[in-house]
């Protein structure tokens, strides 16, 4: 059995990952600068999982009394089996691109201790040796330098387009060494 994960540039406080992309979905579909076909797919699409999709009960292998405000380390998994749900979420993704963001998917077959699961989904706390396609240090991953520089290239050009994310001022851009003004 594997397991689908689609996951953006940027990285979750609590668990060090890289995040899911539902609530730059959410955004974009409440944002009046999104285009009006953009924004009624990501309703109906978001809409369709509202129906369809279990919410997790759990995100934490506590069973302490108020395990549900603690720090949560769990993350969401589709299961592949789960094909609906992997069908509505590249055409998420396809608008969330569209959009100028860049969306990655990572399929594992070990994702850690599941502290939650239904037919379409587990909820997992990850491993030491979670993989990600955004790693802060490339070079410590295997492929990651490769897919560092594919993705430096990318957002280079998408930026030159005006709808790329922007780093901050000063900050030195790891895949092109160039230092933003």
């Amino acid at each position: 059995m594997g397991f689908i994960r689609f996951v953006l540039a940027t990285r979750h406080p609590s668990s060090g990952v890289n995040d899911g992309f539902f609530g730059v979905a959410y955004k974009l579909r409440d944002d009046p600068s999104v285009h009006v076909k953009d924004r009624e797919s990501l309703k109906q699409a978001l809409a369709w999982f509202d129906e369809h999709l279990p919410k997790p009960k759990r995100f934490n292998r506590s069973k302490s009394k108020g395990y549900y405000r603690r720090n949560t380390k769990g993350i969401a998994w589709f299961r592949d089996t789960a094909t609906d749900c992997v069908a509505k979420m590249h055409q998420i993704k396809n608008v969330i691109e569209a959009n100028g963001y860049h969306v990655a998917t990572i399929k594992e077959t070990r994702v850690g201790y599941i502290v939650y699961e239904d037919a379409f989904q587990v909820v997992a706390e990850t491993e030491a040796r979670e993989k990600t396609l955004f790693p802060n240090e490339a070079s410590n991953y295997q492929f990651g330098g490769q897919f560092a520089a594919v993705a430096g290239v990318v957002l280079d050009r998408a930026r030159e387009k005006g709808i790329g994310p922007r780093p901050a001022r000063g900050m030195v851009c790891p895949n092109t060494a160039a230092v933003m003004r």
